[in-house]
């Protein structure tokens, strides 16, 4: 897990931090007692202009373990194994960039003092207690403790803020239980969804990039099965059947099958990983439901609902895949066109929050 990247802890000779590191040490008591999907924004500040290769999500999932680590190794090292679904996902680092051109290809170039940000969910509160409590097992005392740093290959990034709880100042924060999922999903007709870093699936060894509802529902579906508690492993869909057990492999079911698209708005996105390149889509793709019963929308609202938190498709855990659900049919969020993708060397900057 070591590719130059994770926490460190600030000398003394560095600046303090201009704020303080906003978290809610609660968490760390409740964790246990609940379990919970969690998304967290990490906010930060570049410490010094430096270049960074385009694959910021695969350096962010580097980061991640790295926290993860430093509480439980053990675990750590499962979540680096080769498990199929992992439960977190990861997306690129976020803010101000411009792509500078070397002989080695594109590097991004992030400025000193400006401020950035990465997104980080987790579907059990085993993975995400350690990943919080990094942040609080800090050296000295509560007074005067020098401030947190991430490192990003050559960059440091001061921390700044850690937001889990729903925030005015952004639309990626938040948490919620599985329970809570299931009591606040109604039968709506029409599902919108909005994919904000490229999103593909692996299908007989070959990518597919293709919004299609089996391919969709199917992989939150297999997200919900792997990670679900066992008293919600049972929320069904018709007649007392859930989805067919290889609908996240793409062979779909007969209730995905009758999921329609009635409106598409998408386009193909690369995203950069260093040693590679993978195409996806993004963009915004509405879904009809209107050939389901109620029970069965009810139950895809749910799925829905939880792509906040579990990602869609293949690569989650290195930036690909961010997904929101909107609210109404054909509605952005307001912060929509600061939000839109993520940061890539053809578009030289993605800008903030």
């Amino acid at each position: 897990m070591n590719c130059g990247c994770g926490a460190i802890w600030a000398q003394g000779s560095r600046r303090a931090a201009s704020r303080s590191i906003r978290t809610l040490t609660f968490w760390i008591a409740s964790i246990g007692r609940m379990e919970m999907l969690t998304s967290t924004v990490i906010r930060m500040v570049a410490d010094k202009e430096a270049l960074l290769d385009p694959a910021v999500g695969r350096h962010g999932h580097a980061v991640f373990l790295g926290l993860v680590e430093r509480m439980a190794p053990t675990l750590a090292e499962w979540l680096h194994g080769p498990a199929p679904l992992k439960p977190f996902t990861v997306s690129p680092l976020q803010g101000k960039f411009t792509p500078i051109r070397r002989p080695n290809g594109v590097k991004m170039r992030v400025t000193a003092g400006e401020t950035y940000w990465m997104r980080f969910t987790t579907l059990s509160q085993a993975v995400f207690q350690p990943f919080l409590a990094a942040f609080l097992d800090r050296p000295g005392t509560s007074v005067g403790q020098p401030p947190f740093y991430l490192r990003l290959q050559d960059a440091y990034f001061m921390v700044t803020e850690v937001i889990t709880t729903p925030s005015s100042e952004t639309i990626w924060s938040g948490y919620t239980e599985w329970e809570r999922l299931l009591q606040e999903a109604r039968p709506e007709w029409e599902i919108t969804v909005q994919f904000y870093s490229p999103t593909t699936f692996r299908q007989n060894g070959i990518n597919v990039v293709d919004p299609r509802p089996e391919l969709v529902f199917g992989s939150w579906w297999a997200k919900w099965r792997a990670f679900a508690p066992a008293e919600y492993q049972t929320a069904y869909l018709r007649d007392g059947e859930a989805p067919s057990k290889d609908a996240s492999s793409g062979a779909g079911s007969e209730i995905f099958g009758r999921i329609g698209i009635s409106a598409l708005a998408i386009r193909t996105r690369m995203l950069d990983f260093g040693t590679f390149k993978q195409v996806g889509f993004v963009g915004r793709v509405t879904y009809d439901l209107s050939r389901l019963s109620d029970t069965e929308r009810w139950w895809l609202n749910v799925l829905a609902d939880f792509a906040f938190y579990a990602g869609t498709g293949a690569k989650t855990t290195m930036g690909m895949g961010q997904t929101r659900r909107l609210r109404r049919c054909g509605e952005f969020p307001a912060d929509h066109n600061d939000q839109r993708e993520s940061p890539g060397p053809e578009d030289g900057a993605s800008s903030g929050e």
